[in-house]
């Protein structure tokens, strides 16, 4: 399970990571940090970042945390997902579950797909929550209607559901949909499903799941819950 949250927050990383590509001299680090310390949520989660990795700053998990923590208390998405991965791990902060699905919910509730994605996941796997497949249900599908990253992992992630029928009736057209439309953004791990998929899966439940990845996009997004409807 360990893995999965790695292999989850190293995709993140690559998405929500916004530190420049090249090496910063010490000027504008200095420029950066000035930023960071004048409240500029994005500069507080780039210093978080490069804490967090290594770059540019000496590794240090704890000065990570400081720095999402004040970036995610302003409401910046990036910085609270970032957060409930240090609390998930124990990076930089004793290791604790339930503050991690606490601030999954806060990036979540924005909108956001890594967010609603890394929640989903909390409620399926029981982890800071009440295990409830519902709200995994619910929370990995509206991350899955945004095509960026998080919601391509998503739609993986339904994908599993559906082939394994945890949570969900096991049901492969529905299975071969999500794979199918994650593969189709280029997601990697679901490519190498479907090329497996079309020796293991009927004609009938091939040709079913892309008719309803097909149809995919022209449903209307799921609305956001209330507050008071996610918990």
């Amino acid at each position: 399970m360990k893995a999965r949250i790695l292999i989850s927050l190293s995709l993140l990383t690559l998405l929500t990571l916004s530190a420049p590509a090249s090496a910063m001299n010490r000027k504008e680090l200095s420029i950066l940090t000035l930023k960071a310390e004048s409240g500029d949520v994005q500069s507080q989660f780039i210093i978080g970042g490069l804490f967090r990795e290594g770059k540019e700053l000496p590794l240090d998990y704890a000065k990570a945390v400081r720095w999402y923590t004040r970036a995610a208390n302003k409401g910046y998405a990036p910085a609270q997902i970032m957060l409930g991965y240090a609390y998930e791990l124990g990076q930089g902060v004793s290791q604790n579950s339930f503050t991690a699905a606490d601030w999954f919910r806060k990036a979540a509730e924005q909108g956001n797909a890594a967010g609603q994605s890394a929640l989903g996941d909390a409620y399926h796997l029981g982890r800071g929550v009440v295990k409830d497949d519902a709200e995994a249900l619910k929370w990995l599908s509206m991350a899955a209607t945004q095509d960026v990253l998080p919601g391509n992992m998503a739609k993986f992630k339904l994908g599993e559901m559906y082939a394994q029928g945890k949570g969900v009736p096991k049901d492969m057209a529905e299975a071969v949909k999500w794979f199918y439309l994650a593969a189709s953004k280029g997601f990697p791990p679901a490519k190498a499903v479907m090329v497996k998929l079309k020796r293991a899966v009927s004609a009938k439940d091939m040709a079913e799941g892309k008719k309803r990845a097909a149809s995919f996009y022209a449903l209307p997004p799921i609305p956001l819950p209330q507050s008071g409807d996610a918990q």
